[in-house]
């Protein structure tokens, strides 16, 4: 059976941003009481620290949203297209026209909420010395309205979908659509993706968290997260390779599949618990001088393993696949996938 015929549809659904992209200062970050390896929502306080990047000679506008970010690499590494489709929204403004073509064009099918009274979410990426904090002003991302979920347009969709990718980012904003896309896939046998995100995303939305965390097959997350993770669920650890394991048993509401862990460690051996096996998988050499920045290699890295699941690929490829897309992320600026993808599927 070829390819394109076993391909699956991955449905994504979260918090659709336009990124703008600058290269800071240490004092830069220090006035505005940021710093890089962090993920925050801005405040009102911090609506200065957008006006002044706009102004930036160096300012990159790209599409962005972590699971966006993802759906798009999934689509780039994918043999088979149109297979990928979004959900969330934004404004009605030239930004959402900017993310719209620019899904688009990466092949993605975007169904947007149009939001009516807020602008188009965007996201502070700050780079510094190759590494970035990320501030994401939500606006209409924020706005997403359950009712779009229950139009005849998603609930159409929705059966011709076989798989669903979502993060914690999306706990902000509309934890009820998460859990009915929870509950659709454990009812029909359908994989759940979840990404942990940030660890703000445990510590301030522990109880809806949980109820999704039930729904999760596969859970992906930076050994950050990881370790806030483990201490808010309370799991006492000796290293990553026992908290994987261990996170895996919390209760799982599909007993047809068995929950895999991925831990993910910057430059280090990513830590996976799959089939009731754990695993270390070393990432792919880069040269410190090559690294434009780490901006989006975790959402590439999730773009890349959700190719290979779509492909239903052994679990040794979708890493692979994984591994590959986050270091072709690490080349570029922000997330920004070259015109084609030469990844060699086996």
């Amino acid at each position: 059976m070829s390819a394109a015929a076993k391909a699956k549809v991955l449905l994504g659904i979260e918090n659709p941003l336009l990124d703008i992209s600058v290269n800071v200062t240490d004092e830069f970050l220090q006035k505005h009481g940021q710093r890089v390896g962090t993920q925050s929502l801005a405040k009102e306080e911090d609506r200065p620290l957008f006006e002044e990047i706009s102004k930036f000679s160096d300012v990159q506008y790209i599409a962005g949203g972590a699971c966006q970010n993802s759906i798009r690499g999934a689509q780039w590494m994918s043999p088979t297209p149109g297979i990928t489709h979004f959900i969330g929204s934004i404004g009605k403004d030239e930004n959402g026209k900017k993310l719209t073509e620019a899904a688009t064009k990466d092949g993605v099918h975007v169904h947007y909420y149009l939001s009516e009274k807020c602008r188009t979410g965007t996201c502070a990426v700050l780079i510094n010395q190759k590494e970035r904090g990320l501030v994401a002003d939500l606006a209409a991302a924020n706005d997403y309205q359950h009712s779009h979920f229950e139009s005849a347009e998603i609930q159409g969709l929705l059966p011709k979908v076989d798989m669903v990718y979502t993060t914690g980012y999306f706990l902000t904003v509309s934890p009820k659509t998460m859990i009915e896309l929870g509950e659709h896939c454990a009812k029909h046998n359908k994989l759940f993706v979840f990404c942990i995100a940030a660890p703000f995303v445990v510590q301030f939305y522990w109880e809806d968290f949980q109820k999704v965390y039930a729904y999760a097959d596969v859970v992906i997350c930076n050994g950050e997260e990881a370790v806030a993770f483990l201490h808010k669920a309370g799991i006492e650890h000796s290293d990553l390779k026992d908290g994987a394991k261990k996170a895996a048993a919390l209760p799982k509401a599909n007993a047809q599949r068995k929950r895999t862990i991925i831990f993910t460690q910057g430059s280090q051996p990513a830590v996976t618990y799959h089939d009731d096996k754990i695993e270390e998988w070393p990432v792919l050499p880069a040269k410190a001088e090559e690294i434009v920045d780490t901006n989006g290699a975790g959402d590439a890295f999730s773009g890349g393993l959700l190719a290979g699941l779509a492909q239903e690929k052994p679990f040794s490829e979708c890493i692979r696949a994984a591994m590959f897309a986050a270091h072709k992320i690490l080349h570029v600026s922000g997330t920004q996938y070259p015109p084609k993808c030469d990844f060699d599927w086996k």
